[in-house]
């Protein structure tokens, strides 16, 4: 398997690798809203400022889907400026990286991740990661991205860590790490009742040795 040879081609790749992994990964974005509060235990000023923190999230969206962007920016910047240790900022700059993906707007994609990464907590910072991971390959950054994955602490979603991990290491022409790594990940996805068709032929089309 060779390198991707193009920019166009590596944005196109990464969009793909998006939309394979939505549902997925805003899944974990529920996991990490609803653990955040089952969890931390609030006093009377914590709650208040999370419930402002709610509104601020349902204004956001609401903003967004009449199109008043103005109105959702404005929003959205209240929340990471206010509320940045809150699950909604940082639900928010996932949103706005994953928009600018779609535009092909890779810095702006790069900055929303880095600014989670920074200041978010839990999940929210592995998904991130996860994602920058790919945004850097777009930017032919291999090292960059294999350097992000290996920060991800092991855990429920490790082999979709694998998965780009293996990417990155093909990039970087070290096949036979690659072809562990893809292997790794084509196990724990079937254990877990994942479709594989693409990572084997990922993994089979590797050269040897």
């Amino acid at each position: 398997m060779n390198a991707i040879a193009t920019e166009e081609e590596r944005v196109m790749m990464l969009k793909v690798w998006w939309q394979r992994n939505r549902g997925w990964l805003l899944g974990l974005v529920v996991v990490f809203v609803v653990g955040f509060f089952g969890y931390k235990y609030y006093s009377g000023e914590q709650l208040k400022r999370a419930e402002q923190a709610s509104l601020l999230f349902t204004d956001f969206f609401g903003a967004y889907e009449a199109n008043d962007m103005e109105r959702a920016n404005t929003v959205a910047a209240q929340l990471q400026k206010d509320y940045k240790n809150t699950p909604y900022a940082n639900s928010v700059a996932l949103f706005f990286a994953q928009e600018a993906v779609d535009q092909n707007d890779l810095a702006k994609a790069d900055e929303q991740l880095s600014w989670v990464i920074h200041n978010g907590a839990g999940f929210a910072k592995d998904i991130a990661r996860a994602r920058l991971a790919q945004v850097k390959l777009a930017q032919q950054q291999p090292d960059e991205a294999l350097k992000l994955v290996n920060e991800i602490s092991p855990g429920s979603y490790q082999p979709l860590y694998d998965d780009i991990k293996g990417d990155a290491l093909v990039e970087l022409k070290r096949y036979s790490e690659a072809r562990t790594a893809y292997i790794a990940a084509l196990e724990a996805y079937r254990a877990l009742g994942f479709e594989t068709h693409l990572l084997q032929f990922k993994a089979d089309a590797l050269p040897q040795g």
